[in-house]
């Protein structure tokens, strides 16, 4: 009797086959799972709403339209700060003396401010033709009224004849102004 050895053959044959066969399901079933995780993916960003995105960082030069665009936001920005500011509040501001003390060499000019104001500056301006004399004093608040805290001009700063008075007072949301005229006669 004779053993055929060739019987283990089939056997191989069909283990090779059962193998390729579990490969190739394998390799598909690989297929179709990344092809529907791609899918997923990029359905998911789309289902997305705008706000909850992640956002992209785009790192290109700016263009021409968003260079003009920001110029405009630039100039709206400055042009917003140039608006004029809400009017101040008028102060009524009265010369109450000016007199010239030759004993002191001195003119001086008094002020009454109908209103009391904490703090500020008060200006005089003397003019006489193109001559100009100036002087700040700040202001001294009252119980009821305020005063600018008073100018004595010497004497030597002044000529003989009429000069033009004028006062300007400046405390942050509040302004005002007196003129008036007196005659200097420096011996």
């Amino acid at each position: 009797m004779k053993i055929n050895k060739n019987k283990k053959t089939p056997i191989n044959k069909y283990r090779l086959v059962i193998a390729s066969i579990l490969l190739g399901l394998l390799l598909a079933s690989a297929a179709v799972y990344v092809s529907v995780r791609i899918a997923n993916e990029s359905s998911d960003q789309q289902d997305v709403p705008d706000e909850e995105r992640q956002p992209t960082i785009n790192l290109n030069p700016p263009t021409q339209d968003q260079i003009d665009s920001a110029q405009q936001i630039k100039e709206d920005s400055v042009n917003q700060s140039e608006t004029p500011q809400a009017p101040k509040e008028e102060l009524a501001v009265t010369i109450t003396a000016k007199n010239q003390n030759n004993s002191a060499s001195t003119l001086q000019i008094r002020t009454l401010i109908s209103s009391t104001v904490a703090n500020g500056t008060c200006t005089l301006t003397l003019t006489k033709g193109d001559t100009v004399v100036t002087l700040n004093a700040g202001i001294q608040s009252g119980p009821s009224d305020s005063t600018c805290q008073g100018f004595d001009v010497p004497l030597s700063q002044l000529s003989t004849g009429q000069w033009s008075i004028k006062i300007n007072v400046n405390s942050g949301s509040a302004s005002g102004k007196a003129t008036s005229e007196v005659s200097i006669n420096v011996t």
